[in-house]
Protein backbone atom coordinates (compact mmCIF):
# COMPACT_ATOMS: atom_id res chain seq x y z
CA UNK A 1 0.00 0.00 0.00
CA UNK A 2 1.18 3.43 -0.78
CA UNK A 3 1.54 5.54 1.88
CA UNK A 4 -0.04 8.87 1.21
CA UNK A 5 2.85 10.81 2.76
CA UNK A 6 5.13 9.70 0.07
CA UNK A 7 3.33 11.13 -2.57
CA UNK A 8 3.66 14.63 -3.35
CA UNK A 9 0.82 17.15 -5.73
CA UNK A 10 1.17 19.08 -8.28
CA UNK A 11 -1.76 21.45 -10.54
CA UNK A 12 -1.62 23.54 -13.25
CA UNK A 13 -4.46 25.24 -14.94
CA UNK A 14 -4.78 27.16 -17.94
CA UNK A 15 -7.22 29.77 -18.77
CA UNK A 16 -9.90 28.66 -21.53
CA UNK A 17 -11.29 31.84 -21.40
CA UNK A 18 -8.44 34.23 -22.30
CA UNK A 19 -7.94 31.39 -24.78
CA UNK A 20 -10.76 31.52 -26.64
CA UNK A 21 -10.35 35.24 -26.77
CA UNK A 22 -7.53 34.49 -28.83
CA UNK A 23 -8.04 31.60 -30.85
CA UNK A 24 -11.63 31.45 -32.89
CA UNK A 25 -11.21 27.92 -34.22
CA UNK A 26 -10.90 27.23 -30.19
CA UNK A 27 -13.27 29.32 -29.20
CA UNK A 28 -15.91 27.67 -31.01
CA UNK A 29 -15.60 24.23 -29.42
CA UNK A 30 -16.33 26.00 -25.61
CA UNK A 31 -19.62 26.75 -23.61
CA UNK A 32 -20.01 29.28 -20.59
CA UNK A 33 -21.76 27.56 -17.91
CA UNK A 34 -24.15 29.57 -15.68
CA UNK A 35 -21.27 30.33 -13.69
CA UNK A 36 -19.28 31.40 -15.83
CA UNK A 37 -17.11 28.36 -16.34
CA UNK A 38 -15.71 27.22 -19.87
CA UNK A 39 -16.94 23.80 -20.51
CA UNK A 40 -15.37 22.01 -23.17
CA UNK A 41 -15.98 18.25 -24.68
CA UNK A 42 -12.93 16.22 -24.04
CA UNK A 43 -14.24 13.58 -25.54
CA UNK A 44 -13.98 15.53 -29.30
CA UNK A 45 -10.61 15.25 -30.89
CA UNK A 46 -10.89 18.13 -33.30
CA UNK A 47 -11.87 20.49 -29.96
CA UNK A 48 -8.82 18.47 -27.27
CA UNK A 49 -6.75 19.14 -30.52
CA UNK A 50 -7.78 22.97 -30.98
CA UNK A 51 -7.22 23.40 -27.21
CA UNK A 52 -3.54 22.20 -27.38
CA UNK A 53 -2.57 23.78 -30.37
CA UNK A 54 -3.84 27.21 -28.59
CA UNK A 55 -2.37 26.46 -25.18
CA UNK A 56 1.02 26.07 -26.82
CA UNK A 57 1.06 28.94 -28.90
CA UNK A 58 -0.49 31.26 -26.15
CA UNK A 59 2.00 30.24 -23.24
CA UNK A 60 5.40 28.47 -24.93
CA UNK A 61 5.39 30.05 -28.48
CA UNK A 62 4.80 27.06 -30.01
CA UNK A 63 2.74 27.45 -33.65
CA UNK A 64 0.61 24.86 -35.30
CA UNK A 65 0.87 22.08 -32.34
CA UNK A 66 -1.51 19.61 -33.87
CA UNK A 67 -1.57 15.62 -34.23
CA UNK A 68 -3.59 13.00 -36.55
CA UNK A 69 -7.02 12.79 -35.24
CA UNK A 70 -5.77 8.70 -35.35
CA UNK A 71 -3.58 9.53 -32.62
CA UNK A 72 -3.73 10.12 -28.85
CA UNK A 73 -4.12 13.88 -27.55
CA UNK A 74 -2.03 14.59 -24.84
CA UNK A 75 -2.59 16.38 -21.71
CA UNK A 76 -0.74 19.18 -21.71
CA UNK A 77 -1.45 20.11 -17.72
CA UNK A 78 -0.21 16.97 -16.78
CA UNK A 79 2.44 16.72 -19.09
CA UNK A 80 3.63 20.41 -17.97
CA UNK A 81 3.57 19.23 -14.04
CA UNK A 82 5.24 16.19 -15.08
CA UNK A 83 8.38 17.90 -16.79
CA UNK A 84 8.30 21.00 -14.22
CA UNK A 85 8.54 17.90 -11.49
CA UNK A 86 11.61 16.59 -13.68
CA UNK A 87 13.22 19.89 -12.97
CA UNK A 88 12.69 19.98 -9.44
CA UNK A 89 14.58 16.36 -9.28
CA UNK A 90 17.37 17.45 -11.38
CA UNK A 91 18.02 20.02 -8.96
CA UNK A 92 17.39 18.16 -5.85
CA UNK A 93 20.06 15.62 -7.04
CA UNK A 94 22.23 18.06 -8.66
CA UNK A 95 22.53 15.85 -11.27
CA UNK A 96 24.22 17.18 -14.12
CA UNK A 97 21.71 16.19 -17.06
CA UNK A 98 22.97 16.40 -20.84
CA UNK A 99 20.08 15.75 -22.37
CA UNK A 100 16.41 14.80 -22.33
CA UNK A 101 15.63 11.62 -23.67
CA UNK A 102 11.77 10.78 -24.22
CA UNK A 103 10.84 6.73 -24.35
CA UNK A 104 8.21 6.39 -26.77
CA UNK A 105 7.93 10.43 -27.99
CA UNK A 106 4.69 9.31 -30.39
CA UNK A 107 3.08 12.51 -32.93
CA UNK A 108 3.12 15.05 -30.31
CA UNK A 109 6.98 15.33 -28.88
CA UNK A 110 5.89 17.03 -26.25
CA UNK A 111 7.58 16.18 -23.37
CA UNK A 112 10.50 17.35 -25.68
CA UNK A 113 9.03 20.70 -26.81
CA UNK A 114 8.07 21.57 -23.04
CA UNK A 115 11.40 20.69 -21.50
CA UNK A 116 12.99 23.17 -24.15
CA UNK A 117 11.07 25.95 -23.90
CA UNK A 118 10.80 26.13 -20.09
CA UNK A 119 14.47 25.11 -19.11
CA UNK A 120 16.34 25.44 -22.94
CA UNK A 121 16.63 21.48 -22.42
CA UNK A 122 17.59 20.36 -25.64
CA UNK A 123 16.25 16.26 -26.13
CA UNK A 124 16.31 13.28 -28.43
CA UNK A 125 12.41 11.80 -28.83
CA UNK A 126 12.46 7.74 -29.93
CA UNK A 127 9.79 6.07 -31.12
CA UNK A 128 9.39 2.68 -33.42
CA UNK A 129 6.65 4.45 -35.46
CA UNK A 130 8.12 6.53 -38.61
CA UNK A 131 5.16 8.24 -38.42
CA UNK A 132 5.09 9.92 -35.35
CA UNK A 133 8.72 10.97 -35.60
CA UNK A 134 8.30 12.34 -38.89
CA UNK A 135 5.02 14.69 -37.37
CA UNK A 136 6.93 15.43 -34.08
CA UNK A 137 10.12 16.27 -36.24
CA UNK A 138 7.95 18.77 -38.41
CA UNK A 139 6.32 20.85 -35.30
CA UNK A 140 9.77 20.65 -34.40
CA UNK A 141 11.36 22.17 -37.12
CA UNK A 142 8.70 24.90 -37.75
CA UNK A 143 9.43 26.08 -34.29
CA UNK A 144 13.55 26.33 -34.61
CA UNK A 145 13.44 23.93 -31.38
CA UNK A 146 16.94 22.28 -30.79
CA UNK A 147 16.26 18.48 -30.84
CA UNK A 148 16.53 15.29 -32.53
CA UNK A 149 13.62 12.38 -33.08
CA UNK A 150 14.70 9.30 -34.09
CA UNK A 151 13.22 5.92 -35.22
CA UNK A 152 14.73 2.70 -33.58
CA UNK A 153 14.62 0.78 -30.04
CA UNK A 154 13.42 2.59 -27.29
CA UNK A 155 16.69 2.18 -25.45
CA UNK A 156 18.79 2.03 -28.68
CA UNK A 157 20.32 5.79 -28.18
CA UNK A 158 20.26 6.25 -24.28
CA UNK A 159 24.01 7.66 -22.88
CA UNK A 160 25.07 8.27 -19.34
CA UNK A 161 23.78 11.86 -18.34
CA UNK A 162 20.30 11.64 -19.61
CA UNK A 163 16.96 12.28 -17.50
CA UNK A 164 14.66 9.94 -19.63
CA UNK A 165 10.90 11.02 -19.80
CA UNK A 166 8.15 8.49 -20.69
CA UNK A 167 4.19 8.11 -20.93
CA UNK A 168 3.76 4.87 -21.12
CA UNK A 169 0.85 3.15 -23.07
CA UNK A 170 -1.82 2.84 -20.77
CA UNK A 171 -3.90 -0.23 -21.61
CA UNK A 172 -2.88 -3.77 -20.97
CA UNK A 173 -5.90 -5.21 -22.96
CA UNK A 174 -6.91 -5.17 -26.01
CA UNK A 175 -10.58 -5.22 -25.57
CA UNK A 176 -10.57 -2.91 -22.81
CA UNK A 177 -8.58 -0.46 -25.03
CA UNK A 178 -11.47 -1.24 -27.78
CA UNK A 179 -14.35 -0.58 -24.81
CA UNK A 180 -13.14 2.48 -23.88
CA UNK A 181 -12.69 4.10 -28.04
CA UNK A 182 -9.53 4.41 -27.57
CA UNK A 183 -7.35 5.01 -30.96
CA UNK A 184 -3.82 4.26 -32.29
CA UNK A 185 -3.09 1.40 -30.60
CA UNK A 186 0.57 1.41 -30.75
CA UNK A 187 0.27 4.68 -28.73
CA UNK A 188 -2.23 3.38 -25.85
CA UNK A 189 -1.51 -0.64 -25.91
CA UNK A 190 1.35 -2.63 -24.78
CA UNK A 191 1.43 -6.59 -23.67
CA UNK A 192 1.38 -6.02 -19.44
CA UNK A 193 0.40 -2.59 -19.72
CA UNK A 194 2.13 0.20 -18.47
CA UNK A 195 3.36 -1.83 -15.39
CA UNK A 196 5.24 -4.18 -17.83
CA UNK A 197 6.78 -1.32 -19.96
CA UNK A 198 8.18 0.68 -16.73
CA UNK A 199 9.43 -2.81 -15.39
CA UNK A 200 11.45 -2.62 -19.16
CA UNK A 201 12.57 0.41 -18.36
CA UNK A 202 13.78 -0.76 -15.11
CA UNK A 203 15.80 -3.75 -16.83
CA UNK A 204 17.58 -0.79 -19.26
CA UNK A 205 18.77 1.30 -16.11
CA UNK A 206 21.56 0.57 -16.81
CA UNK A 207 23.21 4.08 -17.42
CA UNK A 208 24.40 6.31 -15.18
CA UNK A 209 21.24 8.30 -15.59
CA UNK A 210 18.11 9.99 -14.39
CA UNK A 211 15.30 7.81 -15.19
CA UNK A 212 11.70 9.57 -14.99
CA UNK A 213 8.13 7.89 -16.39
CA UNK A 214 4.46 8.61 -16.04
CA UNK A 215 2.14 6.26 -15.12
CA UNK A 216 -2.23 6.32 -15.62
CA UNK A 217 -3.28 4.12 -12.93
CA UNK A 218 -2.36 4.84 -9.04
CA UNK A 219 -2.89 0.67 -8.75
CA UNK A 220 0.30 0.55 -10.67
CA UNK A 221 2.30 2.24 -7.87
CA UNK A 222 1.54 -1.09 -6.05
CA UNK A 223 4.40 -2.62 -8.56
CA UNK A 224 6.80 0.10 -7.25
CA UNK A 225 6.34 0.39 -3.73
CA UNK A 226 10.65 0.73 -3.38
CA UNK A 227 10.84 4.00 -5.45
CA UNK A 228 10.44 6.59 -2.87
CA UNK A 229 10.18 9.54 -5.22
CA UNK A 230 6.55 9.75 -6.38
CA UNK A 231 4.27 12.75 -7.37
CA UNK A 232 0.71 13.51 -8.60
CA UNK A 233 -0.46 15.20 -11.68
CA UNK A 234 -3.52 17.15 -11.56
CA UNK A 235 -5.89 18.12 -14.39
CA UNK A 236 -9.31 18.93 -13.30
CA UNK A 237 -10.64 15.75 -12.37
CA UNK A 238 -7.74 13.39 -14.38
CA UNK A 239 -4.84 12.63 -12.29
CA UNK A 240 -1.80 11.32 -13.27
CA UNK A 241 1.24 9.63 -11.39
CA UNK A 242 5.24 9.67 -11.74
CA UNK A 243 8.35 8.46 -10.83
CA UNK A 244 11.70 8.48 -10.48
CA UNK A 245 14.88 6.61 -10.22
CA UNK A 246 18.79 6.31 -10.39
CA UNK A 247 20.85 3.67 -12.05
CA UNK A 248 22.31 2.67 -8.58
CA UNK A 249 18.76 1.51 -7.56
CA UNK A 250 17.84 -0.61 -10.44
CA UNK A 251 18.87 -3.74 -9.56
CA UNK A 252 17.43 -3.94 -6.03
CA UNK A 253 14.32 -2.69 -7.44
CA UNK A 254 14.12 -5.11 -10.73
CA UNK A 255 15.00 -7.91 -8.05
CA UNK A 256 11.82 -7.12 -5.99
Amino acid sequence: MIQKKQIKKLKHKFNNRTLAQHYPQFRKYIQISNKGETIIDYKNQNALNELNKSIMDYYFGIREFTVPLTSMVPALGCRLNYIEWVKQQVDVSKFPITLIYDVGTGFSGVLIFLAYRLYGWKGIGVDTSEQAINHAQSIAQSNHIECEFKVGDLFQFLQDGMVTVCNPPFYDDQEEREYNRVIHTQETFVEGGEVSFVKRMLENSTKNCMYTTMLGRKSSLNSFQDIEEKVELHQGNNIRFALSWTQQKEQQLVNK
